[in-house]
């Protein structure tokens, strides 16, 4: 398995890119995808919402975008966007840490198919979410 964290400025630390690298593993160990490789890339609040505009026909800024592979063994790229995701756990009222993992695995979990559309398949996916994100937190020093 490879996973590849680009930033386009210095915010993300070594400590958060290990956390990012054990939460993707995690679910893909989970969906026994272990040999799937992904992209993870951290963007401006400007270039989200361009690629927002162009890829979705939506304009506003998004805090995650996930593009999926047709490739068996790259799964895709999640787009991220630390400024939006550090707001968001403050109006939630949850570590930044926390959030950032949250949005990472809800990102694999829709390049592994995970959709949002429907009531049901919200519900299911967004448990499993949480579920995914409780084991990661317990097993990580994101807390500490």
């Amino acid at each position: 398995m490879k996973i590849i964290i680009h930033s386009e400025s210095e915010d993300i630390d070594s400590t958060s890119k290990k956390s990012i690298r054990n939460a993707v593993s995690t679910v893909l160990k989970s969906e026994k995808k272990s040999h799937a490789n992904v992209s993870i890339v951290f963007l401006s609040a400007t270039k989200m919402q361009g690629y927002n505009q162009r890829y979705r026909g939506k304009d506003y800024y998004p805090d995650i975008l996930s593009f999926p592979s047709e490739s068996r063994s790259y799964l895709g790229d999640i787009l991220l966007c630390k400024p939006i995701i550090d707001a968001q756990a403050k109006r939630h009222k949850v570590p930044a840490k926390e959030e950032l993992m949250r949005l990472v695995i809800h990102g694999v979990l829709h390049l592994l198919g995970y959709q949002h559309k429907s009531y049901d398949k919200a519900e299911h996916m967004l448990q499993y979410q949480e579920e995914l994100l409780e084991k990661v937190l317990k097993n990580s020093c994101i807390n500490s």
